[in-house]
């Protein structure tokens, strides 16, 4: 079984998806901000 692909868009609208499942607008814009900002840094160690 394939386990479903995490897809973000950052820029324009933050969306999250994850196979049938979606994380959008109308939530505060600094969670997505924080979101959109680890997906960014995920290679790196944020403190």
């Amino acid at each position: 079984m394939d386990t479903p692909v995490l897809r973000a868009q950052i820029l324009e609208d933050f969306s999250l998806r994850r196979g049938e499942a979606s994380l959008t607008g109308g939530r505060s814009r600094k969670l997505f901000l924080l979101l959109a900002f680890l997906i960014c840094e995920r290679a790196r160690p944020v403190p």
